[in-house]
């Protein structure tokens, strides 16, 4: 299970209580919509953001570097009540609560630390729908292979 499989399945866990989203997708997925909203909502989509490598901490030996991950949650909901949004933006803002609870302090598979809150922004509104986006952030010690 790589990470990204592995945010979802968290997100998915209804041993942390209901999931609140309906749907729970791919950056594929993501993609294929093409700035249009999906049929079902609230939904989520896990993205691989960035990863950033620091140069090796070792002059010689084997080569061990910190590798940063940063992981994007895409957030659509759609809520036409009220005539500025106000209620598209109390559901944004409970969304983003549950997923913080639950993604704060997990460690998906293939990554050794515990993932952080990196802070969101709205990416877009339109047509009833309010776009979230929020960054959670997480690392690993890549480490040299030994080769035969």
């Amino acid at each position: 299970m790589n990470p990204m499989q592995s945010i979802a399945a968290r997100m998915k866990d209804e041993e942390l209580g209901a999931p609140v989203f309906r749907h729970i997708g791919t950056a594929a997925e993501l993609a294929a919509l093409k700035q249009k909203a999906p049929a079902s909502v609230p939904a989520c989509f896990i993205v691989l953001g960035e990863e950033a490598a620091e140069p090796s901490g070792r002059a010689t030996g084997p080569v061990a570097q910190d590798t940063g991950f940063r992981f994007l949650l895409v957030i659509v909901t759609r809520n036409l009540a009220g005539r500025q949004g106000d209620q598209a933006l109390d559901d944004i803002w409970n969304l983003k609560e549950e997923a913080k609870r639950r993604l704060v302090g997990f460690v998906p598979e293939g990554l050794e630390e515990p993932l952080e809150n990196g802070g969101g922004n709205v990416t877009g509104f339109g047509d009833g729908h309010l776009w979230w986006e929020h960054e959670f952030r997480s690392g690993r010690i890549e480490e040299e292979q030994e080769h035969d």
